[in-house]
């Protein structure tokens, strides 16, 4: 019996320029601090643009994968060995105005049944994951509320770094 799959997608706007989008979906082995359902990535080689991963689920399921790789535009996995919920898993970054970018993530879902509830959800966590794991690569951050209200955000200045939460500034100086 020919098993169904499941195809996702989603993308976000994202405050990072493709060179470090690129760079954070290449390092393989943070994949288990962000992404959903993976307790932990290993890469095991890298030619170029290609690369051999090992990935842990947090079910203790365990697959290996294939890495496709075009700088700063895509990053596509492929499973080759194990029991990977996944038959293709695609990254694309598209440059947006001033050094930020648009990460989509494509993802053909091969489901078990205990899966399946997640599974609808899991592209767009997936995406949602990544753009707060990326947030701390920025020198600058910003956290809005759901009417797109900012609650908080934290940039570098000459001053040193400065926070704004709810109206008030507050400006973190180096203790004595």
């Amino acid at each position: 019996m020919p098993q169904f799959t499941i195809n996702r997608q989603h993308a976000e706007p994202v405050g990072a320029s493709a060179e470090l989008v690129y760079d954070v979906l290449t390092d393989y082995n943070t994949y288990g601090e962000w992404m959903p359902l993976i307790a932990k990535g290993h890469l095991m080689a890298r030619e170029g643009d290609l690369a051999i991963v090992e990935f842990d689920l947090t079910s203790g399921a365990h697959f290996t994968v294939e890495g496709i790789h075009t700088r700063n535009r895509m990053v596509l996995t492929r499973p080759i060995a194990g029991d990977c919920p996944f038959t293709k898993m695609q990254w694309d970054i598209q440059p947006e105005d001033s050094g930020k970018s648009r990460v989509s993530l494509a993802v053909r879902l091969r489901p078990n049944v205990k899966m399946l509830p997640s599974a609808f959800g899991w592209c767009k966590g997936s995406v949602r994951a990544f753009t707060a794991h990326l947030s701390a690569y920025s020198a600058d951050v910003s956290v809005s509320g759901p009417d797109g209200e900012k609650l908080l955000e934290v940039m570098e200045t000459e001053d040193g770094l400065v926070c704004w939460m709810n109206g008030k500034k507050y400006v973190m100086k180096e203790s004595q």
